[in-house]
């Protein structure tokens, strides 16, 4: 799930209001999404605010499947995007232990994006440890990232 928020009306406090008219065209922030997972993945659905759309890219680049949606944001609204895919061997399977691992790429040009990433365990396991780019983190919260740079998180479960 991807979040977004037009903060135009924060942003214009202040501000000479025909610059931000010729600046802003009305306010409106269109974005384009561009989901890169792992080659084999299957797109199952896209949602937007909890409707049901179809995406508007399925292609391969670079040994990564990729799915891909147009939306576009009202000033001073939020609003939830949602890719649900189902990806092939995701997880490693050891003896007595799971590996998760999740990689993501910074966007070029964005200088940092706050993101927030929660792993739920399926049911009769837990997650036992849980690393970003080397670094140990804990297994017991939601990760909270900058997108400054690219994230390497890998997360071992056991049983619980």
């Amino acid at each position: 799930t991807l979040g977004y928020v037009n903060d135009l009306p924060r942003w214009q406090e202040g501000r000479d209001p025909q610059l931000v008219r010729l600046l802003m065209l009305g306010g409106t922030y269109g974005g384009y999404v561009r989901l890169l997972t792992p080659s084999g993945s299957r797109l199952v659905a896209v949602t937007e605010q909890g409707k049901s759309m179809g995406p508007e890219e399925i292609s391969e680049e670079d040994g990564k499947a990729v799915f891909g949606r147009f939306f576009s944001l009202p000033s001073g609204r939020d609003k939830a995007l949602e890719f649900e895919y189902v990806s092939p061997t995701v997880v490693d399977v050891g003896a007595g232990r799971w590996e998760y691992r999740l990689f993501i790429q910074k966007q070029p040009g964005e200088q940092s994006v706050p993101a927030i990433v929660r792993v739920v365990a399926p049911e009769g396991m837990r997650i036992s440890s849980v690393a970003a780019n080397g670094e140990a983190r804990s297994p017991d919260s939601d990760i909270t990232l900058v997108l400054d740079r690219d994230w390497d998180l890998t997360f071992e479960l056991g049983p619980a």
